[in-house]
């Protein structure tokens, strides 16, 4: 499995209001790697998650499974809420 990660900007609002919470992230994990997000509260963390999970696609970028865009919720990805 290889999945590879290129968000250009996630941000939350709208017009002038608009708040930034990611922007240039690209970063591929090949089969067989762990990886770990760590970031102090707030950084964009759980942002990144959904992401990859398909849970937000109210961004700019593409995220892609073995070759394939993920564009919503599926079998193929997922992870466990904090809570």
């Amino acid at each position: 499995m290889s999945l590879s990660i290129r968000v250009n900007e996630k941000a939350f609002g709208n017009g002038s209001f608009k708040t930034s919470v990611l922007q240039d992230v690209k970063l591929t994990v090949e089969n067989g790697e762990f990886l770990t997000v760590i970031g102090p509260s707030g950084c964009g963390k759980s942002t990144l998650l959904k992401i990859v999970a398909g849970l937000d696609g109210d961004y700019e970028g593409r995220i892609s499974m073995n070759g394939r865009e993920i564009k919503g919720p599926g079998i193929q990805q997922g992870f466990i809420f904090q809570e």
